[in-house]
């Protein structure tokens, strides 16, 4: 016989735990993690007529999981919460306690001679972060932060380089998409195709480019120079200012992992899981080998609640 596992959270509010408190009132817990936190979002629904709501910008920490087994999700800011009069039933929105502080904020300011590790020690130190990074032995000559956001400007370091950012249990994460010995340091998630509900998957039409090649003007060389990846055709042409040959290598590669991804995607439902945005995801017996077998997660969406406990992912590889 099958055992049942019934759902079950523990709640934090400013430190208190209110878990037995709340238990017998609540309907419910709607989380959604994203690789690159702009979907992240908190939601928790509970009879309230016998609790005073939680006030803007309270910190509520919240687990997830079975009875006997919780795993921590995060940490979350309060931004409103609403009472319904006819059912008394209140809802809370959270977001990330990381995007509810200056790390919004716009800023204009220039690094030179630094490494990626040293800029992200910077704006951790300022925003009250710690920093995971892959990346440490990047340097850049010079970067500029033109009237952007730390948060913006992480994601476009992100983006030019090929990593996976993301801000989690108030750590700056750079890890590697794909490739090298430091993808060890990705979460890894093996599912049965089997096990799952509502699994599909998508074959999209892309060109798949073979090479790559940059070319920028010098001022330390006073020449133009240029560098190639690859071999064969199609070749993708890249444009861009860069500070040095290597500079120019890491992010003509990650552009041309960049334009070769997402040929395959999918999603599909599961009894919940600690699977997070940004890990590797295998998935085993699926029907044909050109389907692939391993993904990025891209996005993950919890649902909790009296009728148990399930997970929605999307996938693309």
């Amino acid at each position: 016989m099958v055992a049942i596992k019934k759902p079950s959270f523990k709640l934090l509010a400013n430190g208190k735990d209110v878990t037995a408190s709340l238990k017998k009132y609540i309907l419910g817990i709607e989380y959604t993690d994203a690789k690159d936190n702009s979907a992240d979002s908190f939601k928790i629904r509970f009879h309230g007529e016998n609790f005073a709501p939680p006030e803007y910008k309270d910190i509520l920490k919240v687990w997830l999981g079975f009875e006997g087994h919780l795993w921590y999700i995060g940490s979350f800011s309060v931004l409103k919460s609403r009472l319904d009069y006819q059912t008394k039933v209140v809802s809370i929105t959270g977001t990330p306690v990381n995007f509810s502080t200056q790390i919004k904020e716009k800023r204009t300011m220039s690094y030179e001679n630094a490494s990626l590790d040293d800029i992200l020690k910077k704006i951790a130190k300022r925003n009250d972060l710690s920093v995971k990074n892959s990346f440490y032995d990047l340097m850049f000559l010079h970067e500029s932060q033109n009237d952007e956001s730390d948060l913006a400007f992480m994601q476009r370091i992100a983006r030019e380089i090929g990593a996976t950012f993301s801000i989690k249990n108030d750590t700056i994460l750079f890890c590697p998409k794909k490739g090298g010995d430091k993808e060890s340091e990705l979460p890894k998630f093996t599912i049965n195709a089997d096990l799952t509900d509502n699994l599909y998957l998508e074959m999209l039409d892309k060109t798949l480019y073979n090479s790559a090649s940059a070319s920028w003007q010098s001022t330390k060389e006073n020449k133009v120079m240029s560098v190639s990846i690859g071999s064969g055709t199609p070749a993708l042409n890249v444009r861009g200012n860069f500070q040095s040959e290597a500079e120019a290598r890491v992010k003509l590669k990650a552009e041309l992992n960049l334009k070769n991804k997402g040929t395959v995607r999918g999603g599909f439902d599961y009894e919940g899981l600690n699977i997070v945005a940004g890990g590797k995801l295998t998935i085993l017996n699926l029907p044909n080998a050109k389907w692939g077998k391993e993904f990025d997660v891209q996005q993950v969406r919890h649902t909790w609640g009296d009728n148990g406990y399930t997970i929605s992912v999307e996938f693309e590889n």
